[in-house]
């Protein structure tokens, strides 16, 4: 499926030569130019048979492209509104390192049809990574990208904590994570404080309820929690290989060979 296929027309309030431009960017970039500027630009005068120079600052042009910034927001609340069907929608939040590690990328994204589909993202300076406050902000950016009629489920690995479950639950969104490490928790059977690593080896492939999980020793947050060991996958037993017993090395070769 094309990303233009999901645009409709009129849909971005772009001038059409930067809207050219962007489609020959990525076009370039998905018979496969490498992810860079200058490549991108090498690729684009390669096929349009044009002396690569003028292709790679067309390209730089194309990046510096201040009103293409300004409409990243309506690319995504397009592509967003393609998921308005859906009443509760898994999103996936997590950060990664971008460039030399000197930059961080909040991303949302949707598993869709065995990939991940961006919703949303943000770059940050590496110092920013697990801010509370740029998560309350992307929060409230991701709220205006989404469908107003869409109840997210926010879906996070074990480095966001309960501040973000609250932020998440004060907009009346839905949150399931993985918890782990130093992080302390308390149930109805086992009222001390107690790492969650202490749970672990009660962990089985069928779930089984945490009553009354209260989670974090400081902010003591009610929640749901599940414990749950997701089976090991197994190997495919590789099938013994029959080979013929033969001293002359080449005629066997050759009879394999046939």
């Amino acid at each position: 499926m094309l990303l233009s296929s999901l645009l409709p027309d009129n849909s971005i309030s772009i001038d059409k030569r930067t809207y050219t431009a962007l489609s020959d960017a990525v076009s370039s970039v998905k018979e496969g130019a490498r992810l860079s500027l200058t490549a991108i630009g090498r690729k684009l005068g390669e096929d349009a048979n044009v002396i690569e120079k003028y292709c790679i600052k067309r390209v730089d042009r194309l990046l510096g492209n201040i009103q293409l910034h300004q409409c990243r927001n309506q690319f995504y609340k397009t592509l967003a509104s393609h998921f308005s069907s859906q009443e509760f929608l898994p999103i996936i939040v997590d950060w990664s390192s971008v460039y030399d590690f000197s930059f961080v990328l909040l991303r949302a994204s949707v598993a869709f049809q065995g990939r991940a589909f961006t919703l949303y993202e943000e770059v940050h300076p590496e110092g920013a990574m697990n801010n509370h406050k740029r998560h309350v902000d992307f929060l409230n950016n991701l709220k205006q990208i989404l469908p107003s009629d869409c109840t997210p489920i926010i879906c996070t690995d074990a480095g966001f904590k309960v501040p973000w479950f609250k932020a998440i639950e004060q907009l009346d969104w839905y949150w399931l994570a993985r918890t782990r490490g130093t992080v302390k928790c308390q149930t109805d059977k086992r009222p001390q404080w107690t790492l969650v690593d202490g749970y672990h080896h009660q962990a089985t492939t069928k779930p089984m309820e945490l009553s009354g999980l209260r989670l974090s020793k400081q902010q003591q947050w009610p929640c749901r929690g599940v414990l749950y060991k997701s089976p090991r996958p197994t190997k495919k037993k590789s099938k013994p290989v029959k080979r013929p017993n033969c001293n002359n090395y080449k005629k066997c070769s050759k009879a394999n060979s046939q």
